[in-house]
């Protein structure tokens, strides 16, 4: 990147200088407008700043011929002065002036000229599906795209970009208004618009030669985010575009943020398990769907045997990691729909959709079994399962009624010696009463 400085005063040179340099900027410096002109006219800069009073041309005058010229006419223009007067800034302003700067607050220097840098070096990452008919204005905006940083897919027709739309996730459509087959670049962004997920809120950018204002409120009721009109003016172009990328992929750092925390809430953390604050929250709606469409649904409790023992004799960080290993096997041999969760200290409930009674026996004989084996730290543990069931079409019952009856046989499973598993039946209560 690089800087033009244009400023008599040799120390105010040294200082810009200072700070642009120390920001990575290679810095060309001249003490006259005619140099500034000079030297623009043989290089292309990145940024100017120059100096409000200059010794053969008013810095604003400057400036406003280098608003007229096509090469400069967008750069971004610094200008420094000593004045602090309202007027200055007005006139500042209207001459097209970027940013105006008091001589002697280094720090606002330093922190206008880093953000202008910044800003200027940005490189934007995503994918932009671009729907364009014209081939000529595809590869020269794709161009521009890929310089920016970005991936392209580009489609001709509506019709195609729509069907990619659904394909993939996009950061950004970018469609012209006109284009070739039947449906139009207002069709497009309908289409996205009405989309039944999340993509329908990826930002549009509409594009099109028509200057009628009517057309423009047309395209942004359709739901396009922002507008811009042909022929295209880069700088602008990428103004815009990276202010909708920047703002959606903000978006998706927020949802992915608020999807972390909500993930925390409802996991326990040791054992990566789901927690009894999520099952409070989810398994009675389990439960009600298993009645409601009559399917089978099953419950296993279990709890370590003597686990007491461990914590107390080699320590909780061990008990911790026996705990934190037999979640791991359980998340390992459960299907996805499988509810698996840490119910308490060494307590786990498995909420079995779609499972009816025979099968969830096979399941926690099977775990039983796997955690005997398991031998998590070199110690042989073993646990305890009590199985409830509701069978299709069978009991209108709630989850909390399900939970207490897989209670009731785990309690018989221990009392029949532990590292066993037991179905809640009359006999059950009969024994715990």
């Amino acid at each position: 990147m690089k800087a033009l400085v244009i400023e008599d005063g040799k120390i105010h040179r040294q200082m810009i200088g200072l700070v642009l340099e120390a920001l990575e900027v290679e810095v060309h410096m001249v003490p006259s407008a005619e140099e500034g002109l000079a030297a623009l006219a043989g290089e292309t800069f990145d940024l100017i700043s120059l100096d409000l009073h200059l010794p053969d041309m008013d810095g604003l005058e400057l400036c406003r011929r280098l608003r007229t010229n096509e090469m400069t006419r967008l750069l971004p223009i610094v200008l420094l002065t000593s004045e602090d007067a309202e007027s200055t800034l007005k006139m500042a302003y209207g001459a097209g002036v970027t940013e105006v700067l008091r001589k002697t607050s280094i720090e606002e220097l330093q922190k206008t000229f880093t953000h202008l840098v910044n800003r200027l070096r940005r490189i934007h990452t995503g994918r932009v599906l671009y729907v364009e008919d014209s081939p000529t204005t595809a590869q020269l905006t794709i161009n521009t795209l890929n310089e920016m940083g970005l991936e392209v897919d580009h489609h001709q027709s509506g019709e195609d970009a729509l069907e990619a739309f659904w394909k993939r996730d996009y950061d950004v459509v970018i469609t012209d208004v006109v284009l070739e087959g039947e449906m139009s670049g207002l069709n497009v962004v309908r289409g996205i618009r009405s989309a039944p997920t999340e993509k329908r809120e990826i930002p549009v950018l509409a594009v099109s030669g028509h200057e009628d204002m009517s057309r423009r409120v047309e395209i942004l009721r359709s739901g396009a985010n922002d507008y811009i009109e042909k022929p295209i003016v880069e700088d602008e172009f990428k103004a815009r575009l990276g202010n909708l990328i920047t703002s959606k992929q903000l978006l998706d750092q927020v949802r992915s943020q608020q999807e972390e925390l909500r993930k925390l809430a409802v996991t326990d953390q040791l054992t990566g398990l789901y927690n009894r604050t999520y099952l409070a929250e989810t398994a009675q709606k389990y439960v009600s769907s298993a009645i409601r469409h009559q399917e089978s649904i099953s419950l296993l409790m279990l709890d370590l045997d003597k686990f007491k023992d461990i914590n107390d004799s080699l320590g909780h960080a061990v008990g911790d990691k026996v705990l934190a290993a037999i979640g791991r096997m359980l998340t390992s041999r459960c299907r996805e729909e499988d509810v698996v969760a840490r119910f308490g200290g060494e307590e786990f409930i498995i909420l079995l959709p779609r499972c009816d009674l025979e099968n969830a026996i096979y399941k926690a004989e099977h775990l039983c079994q796997f955690i005997h084996e398991l031998q998590p730290e070199g110690l042989t543990v073993s646990a305890s399962f009590g199985v409830s069931s509701i069978h299709q079409g069978g009991r209108h019952i709630d989850f909390e009624r399900l939970l207490k009856e897989a209670d009731t046989a785990l309690y018989a499973a221990k009392d029949n010696g532990r590292n066993r598993v037991e179905v809640f039946s009359e006999d059950c209560l009969k024994a715990s009463a």
